[in-house]
């Protein structure tokens, strides 16, 4: 296990794509961060702005980490060649969980070190309590990009169709949410079922505003609900529906 998670991380370390697109990313937050010092400036104002990105940085990240993961192993057809080796298909499934769990953490961490720095560098005066939050949101993202490609993944495991495991990771990410606030709000019913906060992405948001309003508890718990739910029910679909399928060696 552990020699399959170094060796698809140093795969997917070497790709310059993949840095080219992190660098690229990171330039933008510093681009941010200078065209909001000349708006308005402080620290509410700076937190408001990256936040309001990060929903597509962590679009951008999970489908590199997505791709980097799991679309190369299928693409290369390098998973069946493990599997004729004598490699389980439960534990490559669950080194492709560690693998997305390991560079979710990095990234996002890089990410969100990378917008701290350019808002003090900036002069943003932010507070360490806005601090906390900025950080904590982004880190969020990071758990979002773990369930969502957790989620997408299953579909290459079991048709290897990478297009459209990649369109179902940006229908999660960008299509679901809306879907799920145009019904709430275009019905009373659906609304008093509050159906975002059953909704990954609601779940672990709503788990972040308990936290920053000081109900940590509350607020660890429904993040760790929201991942045992959907990732862990991931994982088992996958494992076994990807037990069923026939390979070709």
């Amino acid at each position: 296990m552990i020699n399959l998670v170094k060796g698809d991380l140093r795969r997917i370390i070497k790709k310059k794509g993949f840095w080219i697109a992190l660098i690229c990313i990171l330039a933008f937050v510093v681009l941010l961060a200078i065209t909001q010092r000349f708006v308005s400036w402080n620290g509410y104002a700076y937190i408001y702005t990256v936040q309001q990105q990060v929903t597509l940085y962590t679009l951008i990240l999970s489908t590199l980490i997505f791709l980097g993961v799991y679309g190369d192993e299928f693409r290369a057809m390098a998973m069946t060649c493990a599997i004729g080796r004598g490699v389980s298909r439960n534990r490559l499934i669950i080194s492709k969980l560690i693998d997305n769990i390991i560079l979710s953490v990095i990234l996002f961490g890089i990410f969100a070190i990378e917008a701290v720095i350019a808002g003090l560098i900036m002069g943003a005066g932010m507070t360490s309590e806005e601090t906390f939050a900025l950080v904590l949101y982004i880190m969020i993202g990071a758990v979002k990009s773990v369930g969502y490609t957790s989620i997408a993944s299953i579909i290459l495991f079991v048709n290897a169709n990478i297009p459209i495991g990649v369109f179902v990771l940006l229908v999660l990410h960008m299509i679901m949410p809306i879907v799920i606030n145009t019904a709430s709000s275009s019905s009373k019913l659906l609304s008093s079922l509050h159906l975002d906060r059953w909704f990954f992405g609601g779940m672990v948001e709503s788990g972040y505003s308990s936290i920053v309003l000081g109900m940590t508890a509350g607020g660890i718990m429904t993040l760790v609900l929201g991942c045992v739910i959907y990732i862990g029910i991931s994982v088992g679909v996958t494992i076994a529906l990807f037990s069923k399928r026939e390979m070709d060696f």
